[in-house]
């Protein structure tokens, strides 16, 4: 009985683990430039990276001049073998305050957003 037991709270255990990770959302875990970085020089691309795999086709990366809106940009592109990370080129831009923001889907379909400021000086 007690096998039983301990056999019921190791499934369960096992079950509740597996729900949680398939309910996760994705977080930002790391940006380039960074968030409140201030440049010397303007970069040449963005870069984020989440802490689980999102939907590529639903994964979007914006960039905001905060004088002139925004910027026009092409699609993100995710990195080799990777459903994490994703980038996109920008154009030459020039002196001022910028924020990046993001939208992605989970895999188990949640949307997420975020946003984050830079400056070129």
């Amino acid at each position: 009985m007690q096998l039983k037991k301990l056999a019921s709270c190791a499934i369960l255990a096992l079950a509740t683990g597996a729900a949680s990770h398939a309910f996760a959302h994705a977080q930002l875990q790391a940006s380039e430039p960074k968030a409140g970085a201030v440049l010397a020089q303007a970069p040449k691309q963005l870069r984020v990276q989440f802490d689980i795999d999102v939907e590529p086709l639903f994964t979007k990366i914006k960039l905001v001049d905060a004088k002139l809106g925004e910027v026009a940009l092409p699609r993100a592109t995710p990195e080799k073998d990777s459903a994490k990370a994703f980038h996109v080129a920008l154009p030459p831009l020039k002196s001022g305050d910028y924020r990046v923001r993001w939208t992605t889907v989970t895999r188990d379909g949640h949307k997420m957003s975020g946003e984050f400021p830079f400056k070129v000086k």
